[in-house]
């Protein structure tokens, strides 16, 4: 799908558009990268696209600084980590550890560092531990059944659920504190009984978590 261009109140905005079944309404994403993602109803004209931008956007304008600050940040169990390089000639290889909230990455400075590639290297480590524990005991505690569990670098979802009963988790769960982890934890085991969005399936999840659209709303703010 080639990107295209619109202008609003003297700002250039980029988006795609997608044609979607099963869908009734038109729906918006802002991507992490800034790209607007559009997706139409399989009957709806593509043109409607751009009126739609054009009707929201105080919305576009509202998520745009939200995503304008959270592009630098780095977080760690919901809390603000700081990066630091250190430049160190004995140092063969890139090392990196966390210490005091402050992420530091090693090495002799012959090579070009990707801070974040590194930082969400560590931080699936850090998924691979934390979340496949709390799964286990969620699972253990509500008697829920599953096949294996992934950490994933997702673009467009927190966790999904297999028909083989397969789970997966987005390893930028790990940004959140571990009351939002455990909300989406519990979101996907519920759909190991309900593979819908039904009212069946929001019970089964507010059976666990009772505030869970709390948990809910502070998470659907988060860019990807």
């Amino acid at each position: 799908m080639s990107l295209q261009n619109i202008e609003i109140n003297d700002i250039i905005y980029k988006y795609n558009i997608f044609k979607k079944k099963g869908i009734r309404n038109i729906r918006l994403r802002i991507e992490r990268d800034g790209i607007i993602k559009i997706s139409l109803p399989w009957y709806i004209p593509k043109v409607e696209a751009k009126n739609f931008l054009i009707k929201n956007v105080n919305w576009l304008e509202k998520n745009f600084v939200l995503l304008n600050k959270q592009k630098d940040q780095y977080l760690y169990l919901g809390t603000n980590i700081k990066i630091s390089k250190i430049i160190d000639s004995n140092c063969l290889n890139i090392e990196y550890y966390l210490s005091d909230n402050i992420f530091y990455i090693k090495s002799n400075g012959s090579f070009r560092i990707n801070e974040r590639e590194i930082y969400h290297k560590w931080l699936k480590s850090e998924a691979e531990k934390f979340i496949i524990k709390e799964t286990e005991r969620i699972a253990s505690e509500h008697h829920f059944e599953y096949n294996k569990i992934k950490i994933k670098d997702m673009r467009s979802r927190w966790g999904s659920c297999s028909a083989k009963k397969n789970l997966s988790f987005n390893l930028k769960l790990m940004y959140f504190k571990p009351k939002i982890i455990e909300y989406v934890i519990v979101h996907e085991l519920c759909h190991l009984k309900e593979m819908n969005h039904s009212k069946n399936f929001w019970l089964l999840v507010e059976n666990i978590i009772p505030n869970y659209k709390t948990c809910r709303k502070k998470i659907k703010n988060f860019f990807l």
